[in-house]
């Protein structure tokens, strides 16, 4: 039995994947809650049902001219703010590595995405 043709791409978002994504999503916050750095979010795409994997930052720098270090006092900052923070609403595109006809260059997925809101550290 052959695989079924993959859905084309097209950008998408819809309620209905949010609601279906917050069911399923695994969520992971690293290196844990009480220090977050970065949330990874794994699950089957709403829309194509593919494995996608997205990552996104807690404390993102921004227009910055150099990388601070581990060891700057602005990293150290920064990383003491982001303690305080306990959610957030993160918008996930779909990344799943299947080839979807009409997929512009350099982009990957089926090319819905959906929000998640996601919530940590607070007991």
């Amino acid at each position: 039995m052959s695989q079924p043709e993959p859905l084309p791409y097209q950008v998408s978002r819809s309620e209905i994947y949010n609601e279906t994504a917050a069911r399923t999503a695994r969520i992971t916050i690293v290196p844990d809650e009480q220090d977050p750095e970065v949330i990874i979010i794994e699950s089957s795409c709403p829309c194509c049902t593919h494995y996608t994997y997205f990552r996104e930052p807690v404390v993102v720098y921004r227009d910055m001219d150099f990388f601070p270090t581990m060891n700057s006092l602005f990293d150290k900052a920064l990383r003491r703010a982001a303690r305080d923070i306990t959610s957030r609403d993160v918008e996930v595109i779909c990344d799943c590595s299947w080839s979807h006809p009409g997929t512009p260059e350099l982009k990957t997925g089926c090319g819905a995405s959906w929000v998640l809101h996601i919530d940590w550290g607070s007991e």
